[in-house]
């Protein structure tokens, strides 16, 4: 049982660092930047691929990932260089991992809600409420607000 936490822990990790890079990753495509290498994991390489001028890769160690961008380390001569990006482009791709993981916070939220809420009873003070009737003044008002 402890195993199973250890590696259910490692894949929310993973899932959080995916989508963070992921982020930075459509920012700078949309914006023009180019990509270099998207990766998921660290260390030694188990799985690649090169699609469109970015190499997609799979690392072994599940402690990080990394989204690179040209021009980033060092300056380059590629027009599509983060290097050469104006500010507001840079800035864009520098939040968009952040805003990733509030986003991702949120539609966990959401979901836990979801699930919660769904097996609770609908209770007013000290009653239950068990069914509304249609010509009632709530069961109108139930309707009115279901059509907006």
């Amino acid at each position: 049982m402890k195993a199973l936490g250890i590696i259910i822990g490692i894949l929310g990790f993973l899932l959080l660092i995916t989508f963070h890079e992921w982020g930075h990753f459509m920012a700078a495509k949309m914006v023009g930047v180019s990509v270099n290498e998207f990766s998921v994991g660290m260390g030694p390489l188990i799985w690649q691929k090169e699609t469109n001028n970015t190499m997609y890769s799979i690392r072994a160690l599940p402690i990080g990932g990394y989204c690179a961008l040209e021009g980033e380390e060092e300056e380059s001569d590629n027009p599509k260089s983060f290097s050469k990006a104006g500010f507001l482009k840079k800035f864009v791709i520098l939040v968009a991992g952040s805003f990733n993981n509030l986003l991702l916070g949120l539609i966990i939220l959401l979901c836990v809600y979801g699930y919660i809420a769904s097996g609770l009873e609908t209770k007013i003070g000290f009653l239950r409420v068990l069914e509304v009737a249609w010509n009632d003044f709530i069961g109108i008002a139930g309707m009115i607000f279901s059509f907006l």
